[in-house]
């Protein structure tokens, strides 16, 4: 497993880069289902595909990118070779990167949404520092859509869905007629 190296400037490791894929893949989707204007499966296959080089590159953190150049699109177009759709493959790969349709800029801001639900996520374990991050990870969502959920991700408890997770709370009964 390739983990997450950004976290280790923070003082923790807990996720690697296949989690956070999936993670982002998945936001991916309910956020173009959300919009209603994206394709939800490219903006879910863009989520899965993201992050595909690291896994050969390795996930460099921001202070690395200043030392190491990884050559991404190479990683990626070697990994790919053998299937027969690969190039279409490269080619969301590239749309993703770009960052121009809207189905990139949903998958981007998942991107940034599942980061920003991990820091909250380490926030409630006791990691201060990662309060830190969410100003600076806030700053890069592109959408509309996107900063609204930020903003409920930044401004909510991180726990507070576990209070309705089995929906709301059944009404109290009234004592006042007991004897």
């Amino acid at each position: 497993m390739t983990p997450r190296s950004g976290f280790a400037l923070l003082g923790t490791g807990p996720q690697n880069v296949a989690e956070h894929s999936f993670r982002v893949a998945w936001i991916g989707y309910l956020l173009a289902r959300l919009d209603g204007t994206a394709d939800a499966s490219r903006v879910l296959l863009m989520g899965m595909l993201h992050d595909l080089p690291e896994t050969r590159t390795g996930d460099l953190h921001s202070l690395s990118k200043h030392y190491v150049q990884a050559d991404a699109p190479r990683a990626l177009r070697d990994q790919l070779a053998p299937l027969s759709f690969g190039i279409e493959l490269e080619e969301l790969w590239s749309e993703y990167e770009a960052g121009m349709t809207r189905e990139s800029q949903l998958a981007k801001d998942a991107d940034q949404i599942e980061l920003l639900l991990t820091l909250r996520e380490q926030e409630s374990r006791g990691q201060t520092k990662a309060s830190e991050w969410l100003d600076r990870t806030v700053a890069r969502i592109q959408t509309d859509l996107g900063s609204k959920i930020a903003r409920a991700i930044v401004g909510g408890d991180p726990g507070h869905w576990w209070e309705f997770a089995n929906g709301p709370a059944p009404p109290q009964e009234d004592d006042s007629d007991a004897e």
